[in-house]
């Protein structure tokens, strides 16, 4: 238990301030390996949350589209 909470704040460590450092259009799909570096070779080929993974790989213009369409989709299917 207390190595996934330190293997996530490992990685949340790095990713929220690499999306801080370039929140409009991201890295690139699929970069979050190449750019993590010492993360990837740990196994962790993405940031263990989508939302993460999609501001890091879209950025805000990027990004945001998917989270979008999730959150709409699961509107529509509630009810809502």
């Amino acid at each position: 238990q207390a190595y996934r909470y330190r293997r996530r704040t490992a990685i949340d460590a790095f990713t929220l301030p690499a999306i801080a450092n370039n929140p409009i259009f991201g890295y690139g799909i699929e970069t979050f390996s190449k750019v993590s570096g010492e993360l990837a070779n740990r196994s962790w080929p993405y940031p263990h949350q989508y939302i993460y993974q999609y501001l890091f790989e879209g950025g805000i213009v990027f990004g945001l589209i998917p989270v979008y369409s999730s959150l709409s989709l699961t509107t529509d299917l509630e009810g809502g």
